[in-house]
């Protein structure tokens, strides 16, 4: 900074800029670069080429290097000819951190005008206003969290990629709640620099970016929330449709991860689970066994209710039965869906034990004449008056009532081994989902849709028509379109611990009960 370059005046105390001025930017901002709202930037010793403001509306301006103020502070500046008899000064106040030789983290530390809309300040000629330090740089508190931007050398990009958040280092499914968009899969283990999001039925579009693949730039925590942002490795940007940057707000909760996506940077008071219109909201699912529980139901814990349902309901025999009877073995893998999967292999395998056990008599009736005559002559024999036992078969609903989706039919003539039973209706699912129960000999239409579309939490319905379609809420409160209907969302700590409480503690009352019945004696010997 030599004196002959700069002419600077003491009013009342404060710093003013003169036009006169001219300051140098970091020796390492030369060349192009990518920036998050401005496309590609030039920097030269003294001037920057390529910035948009929103007063111009006239396309591109080059803004010179003012003043080199506190700190990381750099204030540019542009005239612009707003019409024929207006002109002005637009500045701008850039705090400019360097987080590498090819990477800057930049704040606009003016508040936004009310003219343009942007945080920068517009002088307009003939005013008499007076640009300071203070007057343009002029934030009042602190800087919006997670609304930064970057700037990233474009021939350097490799360089300024940064280990993802370790929340996304694994295959995650992914469910892109506004867009019919589910099946898909996000990779970020083969690449810890990379996401790479694999689109199935997504239109390619849906995360602002064609081929799905983002390096990821920078990351910091907030409280309980990740802020992280990205840069699209697309070899071309069609704005509106994908961008070069875009800001991820992440939060783990168990096996979910909730996110939201907003185009360049992220913008003030989104949160994991609502953004602006614009913006993308996810939930991504973690299928790995290993990831953490809290926040859902701890491994422990459903450890701890097996282990007490054991105890109470006296199953040494069920374990014994099952180890030395059965030859497949499923092994529970607590989550709703694997839960549900592992009852119905138990209540199949119990069905093949009792149809293999039924008696081979024509009907009811055999039976019932051929007890009659035995204890016609045992009354006999004893000297007694003869007497008719008739034996009444009926059907008994096994009464487990707390299953929220699912329920076995079990009829009480199929555990006795009743020839005349209906051997079709000895295991049938119940769909509860409904106001009236029905019966199902096939799949109902939920447990196909739950196995179309993988999605393992299917317990609560949202109307459609509630949610404006040009707003993104909450992913708790907005279903996904699917094909066939809505994918619905629950609150995991409310349902999903009751459903793996109720299905663990039914399954260890009923079989223990079945592996320890004797032999049935029809004829009342």
């Amino acid at each position: 900074m030599t004196i002959g370059r700069w002419i600077i005046l003491l009013v009342y105390g404060k710093y003013v800029l003169h036009s006169d001025a001219v300051c140098t930017y970091p020796t390492d901002l030369r060349g192009d670069w990518y920036s998050s709202s401005n496309g590609i930037l030039t920097f030269e010793n003294s001037a920057i080429q390529g910035f948009i403001s929103g007063a111009t509306l006239i396309g591109t301006q080059n803004y010179t290097c003012e003043f080199d103020g506190t700190g990381d502070r750099y204030i540019a500046k542009a005239t612009v000819q707003f019409f024929t008899t207006v002109s002005g000064d637009v500045y701008l106040c850039m705090n400019m951190v360097k987080e590498s030789d090819s990477k800057y983290i930049v704040t606009y530390e003016s508040e936004i005008d009310s003219t343009t809309n942007q945080r920068e300040v517009v002088i307009l000629s003939g005013t008499g206003n007076v640009a300071t330090e203070s007057t343009i740089c002029n934030i009042v508190g602190s800087y919006p969290t997670g609304a930064h931007e970057i700037f990233v050398n474009k021939d350097s990009v490799e360089d300024a990629a940064v280990t993802c958040p370790a929340i996304l280092q694994n295959t995650l499914d992914v469910v892109v709640s506004n867009k019919s968009c589910t099946r898909s899969q996000l990779d970020g283990q083969t690449d810890t620099t990379r996401l790479s999001f694999t689109y199935s039925d997504c239109a390619q579009e849906t995360l602002f970016s064609s081929n799905g693949q983002f390096i990821c730039l920078y990351s910091f925590t907030d409280g309980s929330f990740t802020y992280l942002n990205v840069l699209n490795n697309d070899s071309s940007i069609y704005e509106p449709t994908t961008y070069r940057f875009s800001c991820f707000v992440l939060e783990a909760q168990g096996r979910l991860v909730y996110v939201t996506q907003h185009p360049e940077v992220c913008q003030s008071g989104q949160t994991p689970y609502n953004v602006s219109s614009s913006g993308r909201i996810l939930v991504l699912i973690d299928n790995d066994p290993d990831t953490d529980m809290s926040g859902q139901i701890a491994v422990g814990v459903i450890i701890g209710l097996v282990v007490i349902s054991v105890l109470g309901f006296g199953v040494l025999s069920f374990i014994r039965w099952f180890i030395y009877g059965s030859r497949k073995r499923i092994e529970p893998v607590p989550d709703a869906e694997s839960m549900k999967e592992t009852a119905r292999y138990y209540w199949k395998f119990l069905k093949k034990r009792l149809t293999e056990k039924a008696e081979p008599f024509d009907d009811i009736l055999k039976i019932i004449n051929f007890r009659k005559r035995r204890l016609q002559r045992k009354a006999l024999l004893s000297k007694r008056d003869s007497f008719i036992m008739e034996l009444e078969v009926h059907e008994e609903t096994n009464e487990e009532s707390e299953f929220s989706d699912i329920e076995l039919t079990v009829p009480k003539s199929a555990i006795r081994r009743l020839p005349s039973m209906d051997r079709k209706k000895m295991v049938q699912w119940i769909d509860c989902s409904k106001s009236s129960v029905s019966y199902f000999r096939a799949k109902p239409i939920w447990q196909k849709d739950w196995e179309s579309y993988r999605d393992p939490f299917n317990m609560q319905n949202i109307n459609r028509a509630d949610t404006p379609s040009t707003s993104a809420q909450s992913v708790r409160t907005v279903s996904a379109l699917m094909d066939t209907g809505d994918i619905s969302w629950y609150e995991p700590e409310k349902i999903e611990k009751g459903l793996l409480n109720t299905m663990w503690k039914r399954i260890f009352k009923l079989l223990p009960q079945l592996a320890k019945k004797k032999e049935p004696d029809y004829f009342g010997s």
